[in-house]
């Protein structure tokens, strides 16, 4: 990249053979970053129960989720790891902040599938939360009684979790809330 740079190429300058071949190659390498695996300890020794929890929320700024195992030993020892979390940036168009906090349930739901994917683990609840009650109602409705916008992301949570999966939660207690800030 450095040698590219001191050639002082323009956009639309072709690179010399021995440059485009580097170039491919290093293109061809970043493939490998996807086969990196660094192994860390979630889980507690000898686990009887893995749960994990997906927390959701969202202001007029952003929207996010949070991914948290929970294992459970049969000493009664517990841990708690944060797996994953991602958020977005709301959009500039005006969105009323129930359907932003619509927006952070069905992250939730798509990084819940997966977390679990990746995890590969023998996983004993899934639990999603939310701090809203205007969201868990829509959940817990059929999209088909919902207008369109909330219909179909309702509808997808309901492709990738179970209604009874879905909880509230208090505002302060939600650890998904710095993702929206």
């Amino acid at each position: 990249m450095q040698r590219l740079w001191l050639l002082e190429l323009g956009w639309s300058d072709e690179l010399l053979f021995k440059e485009e071949k580097e170039w491919r190659r290093f293109i061809d390498s970043l493939e490998a970053v996807n086969n990196i695996s660094i192994d860390r300890c979630i889980v507690i020794h000898r686990a009887e129960s893995i749960e994990l929890h997906a927390f959701s929320d969202a202001s007029e700024k952003a929207y996010g989720s949070s991914i948290y195992l929970k294992s459970m030993s049969a000493l009664g020892e517990v841990q708690v790891c944060l797996v994953t979390s991602k958020n977005r940036v709301s959009a500039l168009k005006q969105i009323s902040i129930p359907r932003l906090e619509l927006c952070g349930a069905v992250l939730a739901a798509k990084l819940m599938k997966k977390a679990k994917e990746a995890l590969n683990l023998q996983i004993t609840a899934v639990n999603f939360c939310s701090d809203s009650t205007i969201v868990i109602s829509w959940i817990h409705r059929e999209s088909r009684e919902l207008k369109t916008f909330v219909a179909n992301r309702v509808s997808k949570i309901h492709q990738l979790s179970s209604r009874d999966q879905w909880h509230h939660i208090a505002s302060e207690q939600n650890p998904a809330d710095v993702l929206s800030r």
